[in-house]
């Protein structure tokens, strides 16, 4: 009941730990090689819509 009254996605499929710890060191692998915005870059981004 809780789910439907706040719009939660139920149909989402949980990850095993094992792909959770996969998905971590891919980020941290693209955030040591700079692939990452910033906020302040983001910010200046949004104000261009």
């Amino acid at each position: 009941m809780a789910k439907s009254i706040l719009h939660i996605d139920t149909s989402s499929q949980r990850i095993t730990v094992k792909q959770y710890n996969k998905e971590i060191a891919e980020s941290e692998k693209q955030i040591s090689r700079g692939a990452f915005t910033t906020q302040e870059d983001l910010e200046k981004e949004v104000k261009g819509w």
